[in-house]
């Protein structure tokens, strides 16, 4: 049961990691937050509404995989921007949580578990550098409902559950929020978390012993003691004719003081067979490790497919907007160190909104496919294409001048316009090429394409220009 939650928080770890490199740790993003941090309140509140729209997505897909709270830290510990409760901000976090003192003060990586002003959950917290100086953090973390359910997954003939000390639940959570927990049977020193137990409840398969009042009782004259001594629980007890498995591990938080439970009732009919067969035993222990290694196998292949389609437009199947800005962080700091140029192309398809007014959306979903296809095939396999928005397409050329990136261009340019449709014909591109001055910011050679690629379409369209 230990490795099993151990590992199921490093897989998330693991994610949590991929979304902070992919969407989070840039200078757009770290900027905002150096702005907020340092500014007055109405620009905090134009940057809040920002950030919430900007990440909108990539906590729409986190929460979709179980992850409970996306939450930005001013430098000074304010909290800034809480994705689950957008409402409430400004409370400074630095005395009520040492995950807090720890990114802000120290500037350094924290990860545990940890009660937060709402909820609980096992963090991973990450200092934001904006250049040179600590811009805030930004916090990522998923509920002890994560671990139960790979548990159920394990095994469902079960009753699983999680519960909290209750001192450190009313030292942290806002006087508001704290009827979400309630107080547990089996201890009056530990609470539930009211949202967890109500899924877990809710559940088709599980023993729900945890509603069982006489097996509580029971139960509570033989654990009391260990749990207000705060000591992990391992016991057989028997109850209305059949034999259970207690298991209570212990939470730890980021001081590795235990401040919770993981707890599992199961009937304790494998052990008996254990000690009735020893072939049994074996073909069971094969049986769990087969169903381990399973398990491993589905999340490793599930988390392979979150990061695809993380870093990918599901459309096009090339970059997103928010993998591109992650990989040209990458390459303008390779040619910084290297001296090299770099160029980019912005690619825009002409007449566009005609194709879907005309031939509907589905012709225009096949016209978009088609052109990333042509684009890729008309770059080098060391460019990076992504989709950066509609119509519209971005290619960062490394170690390339604007010369060579107008050659490049123009292959796409022709490429395309070769390109035909049944019943529609074929279709144009304008692009627009800017290269990298000295060492300027990337969204400002990204700019210049932009105007460059605005000039292309006053002059008729269906040409490459180069920003002069």
């Amino acid at each position: 049961m230990d490795n099993a939650i151990d590992g199921v928080v490093r897989a998330y770890e693991n994610f949590s990691n991929f979304v902070f490199a992919s969407a989070i740790d840039n200078d757009r993003i770290k900027a905002q937050l150096y702005e907020a941090s340092y500014g007055d309140e109405e620009e905090r509140a134009r940057i809040r509404q920002q950030l919430g729209e900007e990440l909108r997505q990539t906590h729409e897909l986190i929460t979709k995989h179980n992850f409970r709270q996306f939450h930005f830290q001013l430098a000074n510990g304010d909290s800034f921007y809480r994705f689950h409760n957008p409402g409430k901000f400004g409370d400074n976090l630095l005395f009520v949580r040492k995950s807090m003192r720890m990114v802000n003060l120290e500037h350094k990586y924290v990860t545990g578990f940890e009660e937060g002003r709402i909820f609980s959950g096992y963090r991973f917290v990450y200092p934001l550098n904006y250049k040179g100086i600590h811009a805030g953090s930004i916090e990522i973390s998923i509920s002890p409902q994560c671990i139960l359910e790979e548990l159920y997954a394990l095994d469902s003939n079960r009753d699983l559950g999680f519960i909290l000390s209750k001192s450190v639940m009313k030292e942290t959570v806002f006087l508001d929020e704290q009827a979400r927990y309630k107080t547990c049977d089996i201890s009056d020193e530990y609470v539930y978390d009211v949202e967890i137990l109500t899924k877990n409840e809710a559940r088709p398969d599980g023993l729900k012993l945890h509603r069982d009042k006489a097996f509580q009782a029971e139960l509570r004259k033989l654990v009391e003691n260990d749990l207000r001594t705060k000591a992990p629980v391992t016991l057989a007890m028997d109850y209305d004719g059949k034999t259970y498995l207690v298991q209570y591990r212990q939470i730890k938080d980021i001081s590795q003081e235990p401040v919770g439970y993981f707890f599992s009732y199961k009937e304790d009919r494998e052990i008996q067979a254990f000690a009735a067969a020893r072939k049994i035993v074996i073909f069971l222990a094969t049986v769990i490790m087969l169903i381990l290694i399973i398990s491993i196998a589905f999340m490793y292949i599930s988390q392979r497919e979150i990061q695809r389609m993380a870093v990918t437009d599901n459309l096009t199947s090339v970059y997103n907007r928010h993998s591109f800005y992650a990989l040209a962080g990458r390459e303008t700091a390779r040619a910084d160190r290297a001296g090299e140029p770099l160029s980019i192309a912005m690619v825009d398809i002409d007449f566009f909104k005609k194709v879907n007014d005309n031939y509907g959306h589905a012709m225009g979903d096949q016209v978009l496919k088609t052109t990333a296809g042509r684009i890729k095939n008309s770059v080098r396999k060391t460019d990076v294409l992504a989709r950066y928005g509609g119509e519209e397409f971005i290619v960062l050329m490394p170690s390339t001048d604007s010369r060579d990136a107008f050659t490049i261009a123009e292959r796409i340019r022709n490429s395309i316009e070769g390109c035909t449709f049944e019943n529609m014909g074929g279709i144009t591109v304008s692009i627009g090429l800017s290269e990298r001055v000295d060492k300027e910011i990337i969204d400002d050679v990204i700019n210049r394409a932009d105007v460059a690629l605005y000039r292309a379409k006053e002059a008729g369209r269906n040409r490459t220009v180069v920003y002069e």
